[in-house]
């Protein structure tokens, strides 16, 4: 049994879209390239990551 370290199993990420500001939450989304992620409000390609404060 290996140890992970301590990554936490889901990581939750909130990403804001490009064009119309519409704001997703994706859990484990590094493992995605969000850059070409699909809007699902307006279509369009392109999602920022939002950084939380």
């Amino acid at each position: 049994m290996s140890s992970m370290g301590d990554t936490p199993l889901f990581v939750r990420t909130k990403w804001k879209c490009v064009n119309c500001e519409h704001e997703v939450e994706i859990v484990n989304a590094d493992c995605l390239d969000m850059g070409i992620a699909e809007c699902e409000k307006c279509g369009i390609k392109g999602l920022r990551k939002v950084e939380l404060k």
